[in-house]
């Protein structure tokens, strides 16, 4: 984990089951990455707007931001 750079994440994130198929969207948020929960394992994503806490097993896509 670097805490000098602002990243931008997309997840999924689901809605509904429809006969055992997840149906969502993609959702994404820039920001620093504040924690590291690996015995949840989710990442808490911050920034001036607010928090996420993402799921490791939903996240699509990380780029860094310069």
């Amino acid at each position: 984990m670097i805490k000098n750079f602002a990243l931008s994440i997309t997840w999924f994130e689901p809605e509904r089951t429809v006969d055992k198929e997840v149906l969502g969207k993609e959702a994404s948020a820039w920001g620093w990455v504040q924690r590291i929960d690996k015995n949840r394992k989710q990442i808490k994503l911050v920034n001036d707007d607010g928090f996420w806490w993402i799921f490791f097993n939903t996240i699509m896509r990380i780029e860094r931001i310069y």
